[in-house]
């Protein structure tokens, strides 16, 4: 609901202005525009949903104000809010690893092992849209991850901060007495 409420918003100019003057009257300070998310891209999803939580309050105001708007309902935060932390660990993976102007490869294993661990602990009801949806992104990074897990380690080895020891640690506490088989 919150993605149809920021489209509503976003599908004429006026929408825009009145939504405009709503955060004005509120001076409730918005750090980015209210912009529609890329459905296929979860950045851009996380984007959204953070900045919409920013001005949950608006919505409301808006709401009153214009009876055709899509008001999110208090599930659709909290639903927000799971979401958010969720594709939190993905953008700021993606950040670190797509960035072009340093190149840190040592930094990759770090990042791909926050998104395992986040994973890991999210635990929704298996029939609930959330669970589903966890239960796939678990399924397509457990395939990654078989995939890249040796190359995403081989910066790590080679750098000096860490080397192999590092690796073994991080294992080690995944995999206790198991990694030594």
């Amino acid at each position: 609901m919150i993605r149809e409420s920021v489209k509503y918003i976003r599908s004429s100019p006026s929408r825009k202005e009145k939504f405009q003057e709503i955060i004005e009257q509120h001076g409730v300070p918005c750090r980015k525009t209210l912009g529609l998310d890329v459905p296929t891209r979860l950045n851009s999803t996380y984007m959204m949903i953070d900045i919409a939580k920013e001005c949950r309050g608006l919505f409301d105001s808006l709401a009153v104000q214009d009876r055709r708007t899509f008001q999110p309902s208090f599930e659709d935060w909290e639903n927000a809010e799971d979401v958010c932390t969720l594709l939190k660990v993905f953008y700021e993976a993606t950040n670190v690893t797509s960035d072009t102007k340093y190149p840190t490869s040592n930094l990759y294993f770090h990042e791909m092992w926050k998104v395992k661990l986040t994973l890991e602990h999210q635990h929704y009801e298996e029939d609930s849209q959330m669970g589903t949806t966890v239960k796939y992104m678990k399924r397509k990074f457990k395939r990654y991850w078989k995939m890249s897990w040796l190359s995403l380690c081989i910066p790590v080895i080679l750098y000096p901060q860490f080397k192999l020891k590092y690796i073994a640690f991080r294992f080690g506490l995944e995999f206790g007495n198991e990694l030594q088989q």
